[in-house]
């Protein structure tokens, strides 16, 4: 499973913290309202932590990618296996570098190898250590040609381009959505602009909604019609339901 770094999850809970201060301030210009609203923190930081690992499972999936290019190249110029993945796997740390979570990863399954650890075995750790569906459909397969008598390098040099050409489609998909998650970020923050532009030109008109239980009422309908708005526009903006 991906794990999250401290110095994440304290930045995720500096952000939460701040957003609920701002939302408080705007919608109610209460103190009292960023502690009845603090509660929800665990859901922003649910969702922070949700966005943080799709992400890394992005990059994650487009480094394997370069990897199974480079693994196929080596297949087909003769290598086996097990040479043409140590090739593979040298030229991605060259690609990428020492410090990527795919390098420090793939590390930790050269090692298995080396101490008589299955090839396969140590790829399937590896795949449920990441999460990565792409991963774990390549671990699988290699896993399954391990123990058929078939042609192993062949069945391999397959299954990494199906994989590749998986991942591929997955890009031209996040690229056709780049925009419209783009528009949706600039939606997201219009109404905080609002608000922000009303009570800094014209204060005296947001007064009655802040001082009397009908203006705080109708706040608090503006403020969950937003939610709702934007949970449903993540639900459609959402990529992996299209794949």
């Amino acid at each position: 499973m991906l794990k999250i770094g401290w110095i994440e999850k304290v930045r995720f809970v500096l952000v939460d913290c701040v957003l609920i201060g701002v939302i408080s301030y705007l919608f109610y210009e209460n103190i009292l309202a960023y502690l009845i609203l603090l509660p929800i923190l665990p859901i922003l930081y649910k969702h922070q932590k949700k966005e943080f690992i799709r992400k890394k499972k992005n990059k994650i999936m487009n480094e394997f990618k370069d990897l199974c290019n480079v693994l196929s190249n080596n297949l087909l110029v003769g290598y086996s296996f097990e040479n043409a993945l140590n090739n593979s796997i040298k030229e991605t740390k060259e690609l990428y570098g020492n410090k990527s979570y795919l390098s420090k990863e793939l590390k930790i399954v050269i090692n298995k190898i080396n101490i008589n650890i299955p090839v396969e075995k140590a790829f399937m750790e590896f795949a449920i250590r990441t999460e990565v569906e792409e991963i774990i459909i390549f671990a699988e397969i290699l896993k399954i040609s391990k123990r058929s008598s078939g042609n192993i390098v062949e069945i391999i040099r397959d299954t990494v381009d199906s994989i590749t050409d998986r991942i591929e489609l997955k890009r031209e998909i996040e690229v056709i959505f780049a925009a419209k998650k783009f528009e949706q970020k600039i939606m997201n923050v219009i109404p905080f602009f609002i608000i922000c532009y009303v009570k800094f030109t014209s204060p005296d008109m947001l007064d009655v909604m802040y001082e009397t239980l009908l203006g705080q009422i109708l706040m608090t309908v503006f403020l969950l019609v937003f939610i709702v708005a934007l949970i449903l526009s993540e639900k459609i903006i959402n990529m992996e339901d299209y794949v």
